[in-house]
């Protein structure tokens, strides 16, 4: 299912304002361990659900494999080509008033790796003053270590699980690197893979939850 459909799935509306109420910040973090759980799904529904209380702003921080440009249809610059000194580069959905959508930017735009934490943390700071709500898609942290540069600026962290995915090795690595960085977890989300039943084990530690 693309993306913007998942939005627009009433069947999911109720689940994602309980989880929004449950949650009780304002300034929150959406991870994986290794990735292809859903994170950016989540994120999106997450800010969706929270655009009726005020301005919320969904900001990709996977810039290294971003998918939300390409998923909700968006074109031009995003926060690898953001000049410091001018406001965040967001987009707007028409179907989703409230919602404003910082993407990586435009496809094919290098990354500095030396320079993206001191980026990150600096979008992550000026989300905060510019709006009420802010969902961060951040990128499986068994791989990279741009969440770091979030921490400081979020209330927590929503982790995601994929039942068929998840390894409980990655899901220890996440949890410590979220202990390393004072960030709270919020709570888990146990997402599925699109069928019905699971897979067959991949690896010997199999499915998971997360552990703590």
């Amino acid at each position: 299912m693309k993306l913007l459909d998942l939005l627009r799935t009433p069947a999911l509306n109720e689940e994602f304002e309980r989880l929004r109420r449950d949650l009780a910040a304002r300034h929150i973090a959406v991870a994986g361990a290794s990735g292809g759980e859903g994170v950016s799904s989540v994120a999106a529904r997450l800010a969706c659900g929270l655009a009726d209380q005020g301005q919320v702003l969904l900001a990709e921080g996977n810039v290294r494999r971003p998918s939300l440009a390409r998923e909700l249809g968006l074109a031009g610059p995003g926060l690898l080509e953001w000049d410091q000194q001018a406001p965040l580069p967001v987009h707007s959905l028409p179907d989703f008033p409230g919602l404003a959508v910082l993407t990586a930017g435009r496809p094919g735009t290098p990354i500095d790796a030396a320079t993206l934490p001191a980026r990150l943390t600096a979008a992550a700071q000026r989300a905060r003053q510019d709006y009420g709500w802010v969902v961060w898609d951040t990128p499986p942290a068994a791989r990279y270590p741009d969440l770091l540069a979030l921490a400081a600026h979020c209330e927590g962290v929503l982790v995601v699980v994929e039942m068929d995915r998840s390894r409980i090795d990655s899901l220890q690595y996440l949890r410590d690197t979220l202990d390393r960085a004072q960030l709270r977890v919020l709570g888990s989300l146990l997402n599925r893979s699109g069928r019905y039943w699971p897979r067959a084990p991949r690896a010997p530690h199999g499915p998971a939850t997360l552990p703590g």
